[in-house]
């Protein structure tokens, strides 16, 4: 298995959110100034369009869903509404993203919020489709940093999981043994993920990996064998 640890975590947090944050702050507000009456404006329809063209997503997240649901998922949502507490919507925002970005990979994220909720997936949807009507609600929702496993509930919690002790947990299971742990990438170091392939760099991975825990790297390669 290859896979992170919290410094890639760190990295893509800072290099992706807080080195960006003018640029999300400024796309939240103009993306949420869409749910206003300035939409009417023929102005701000004709800078919007042409945003829009460049931006895939640069469209209301409610009618994000509205598209999704019916051309991806085929789900009726046009059923009665049945209400689900704000707070539980709250708590799975982060998975939602996955979803609006990548729908038809992530129709399992939405599968499995469905399970935790006990709730239908045309009743989330549908839940979801009016809480972005809420201005405050889609403003909030594009300043969040995007978590890179579709199920952790936010950043802090995705660097407490990608930590070694807990993924040798994971691997730690009956009837099995794990082999080897090695640094495989710096790009916490570098700002790109060289790795054995770029001859370059390949004396000083093998240089970290005997001289430092693979906690140092930005992803290692965990081996596990059946015994």
């Amino acid at each position: 298995c290859i896979t992170g640890t919290p410094n890639l975590c760190f990295y893509r947090l800072v290099k992706n959110y807080f080195l960006r944050f003018p640029l999300i702050l400024t796309y939240s507000f103009l993306k949420s100034l869409l749910l206003t009456n300035l939409r009417k404006l023929k102005l701000f329809n004709y800078f919007i369009n042409k945003l829009q063209k460049k931006i895939w997503h640069f469209q209301p997240t409610y009618e994000l869903l509205e598209d999704i649901s019916k051309k991806k998922y085929f789900l009726p949502i046009n059923k009665e509404l049945k209400k689900i507490e704000k707070s539980q919507l709250k708590k799975y925002l982060p998975s939602l993203l996955h979803i609006l970005r990548e729908p038809d990979y992530n129709r399992v994220v939405l599968k499995g919020i469905s399970k935790k909720i006990n709730s239908s997936e045309e009743n989330i949807i549908q839940n979801y489709i009016f809480y972005f009507k809420n201005f405050k609600n889609e403003f909030y929702f594009n300043l969040l940093p995007q978590t890179h496993s579709q199920h952790t509930e936010n950043v802090i919690s995705e660097i407490r999981e990608w930590n070694i002790e807990a993924w040798k947990k994971i691997h730690d299971f009956k009837n099995s043994k794990i082999l080897t742990i090695t640094g495989y990438r710096y790009q916490h170091l570098f700002g790109k993920s060289y790795n054995f392939r770029h001859r370059v760099f390949y004396k000083f991975i093998k240089f970290m990996n005997n001289n430092f825990s693979p906690k140092f790297s930005s992803e290692f390669i965990i081996v596990t064998k059946k015994t």
